[in-house]
């Protein structure tokens, strides 16, 4: 379980540091051949005038990311319940035990969309 935790941070941060690097751009040139002009764009976007605003979208990135994550492994337990229940030959602790990962996972589904809306409507009330 610490193994699946560590793997799952590391691809986190690994999805937050590949928009960087791509977002260096090859230099421009004249006739001579000789680069003029080097330009590194942000990782999250446009360059923003105020600093809150770069805070606004890495917080709201960051949230996205988060949530993504958190669906994607209460898909996994949707799944291995699903398989549980299919492979328990008859046993009841296994369908018993294939049944609540399912109603789990789908109460977590809820809990997931429900937090996403609160956290958009507050988001969208706050900045306009």
């Amino acid at each position: 379980m610490k193994s699946f935790f560590i793997v799952s941070i590391a691809l986190f941060a690994l999805t937050l540091l590949i928009p960087t690097a791509l977002a260096i751009t090859t230099p421009t040139s004249t006739d001579t051949g000789v680069p003029q002009k080097v330009e590194l764009n942000p990782p999250f976007g446009q360059a923003a005038a105020a600093p809150d605003v770069f805070i606004q979208t890495m917080i709201g990135r960051i949230i996205q990311y988060a949530l993504g994550i958190v669906g994607s492994i209460a898909l996994l337990i949707f799944v291995a319940g699903g398989f549980i229940w299919l492979t328990s030959a008859g046993n009841a602790d296994r369908i018993k035990s294939g049944k609540n990962m399912i109603v789990w996972a789908v109460i977590g589904l809820a809990v997931i969309f429900s937090a996403y809306a609160i956290t958009k409507f507050i988001l969208t009330a706050l900045l306009g």
